[in-house]
């Protein structure tokens, strides 16, 4: 009888986060982006995934139309550290589909 190799994956967890309006139409267009966000509280972990509330640029309350909110991404690498802000994490985002609704 062979061993397996068996990889621990760890589950991904789900964050909101809040964007201006002008940076989720970019990610909207191109399903893809950097964030730089300055609170890394969240401990964020490749292979997460992001829910987006979008606040509009000039008065600063939440965007509930914009088509961001209604799509999931996933975090493909994280950077933190070595010539980035303390406080600060970089996010690389790739789009992970649609988020189901319920009827």
């Amino acid at each position: 009888m062979s061993k397996k190799n068996i990889k621990m994956v760890s589950a991904s967890t789900l964050h909101n986060v809040e964007v201006r309006e002008s940076q989720a139409d970019r990610i909207l267009k191109e399903k893809r982006g950097v964030l730089i966000l300055e609170n890394n509280g969240h401990q964020y972990q490749k292979g997460d995934r992001i829910m987006f509330n979008v606040i509009e640029d000039n008065i600063h309350l939440e965007c509930v139309s914009h088509d961001l909110r209604r799509q999931l991404y996933v975090v493909t690498n994280v950077y933190s550290g070595r010539g980035i802000e303390p406080g600060y994490v970089v996010l690389l985002i790739d789009y992970g589909g649609p988020i189901c609704e319920e009827v």
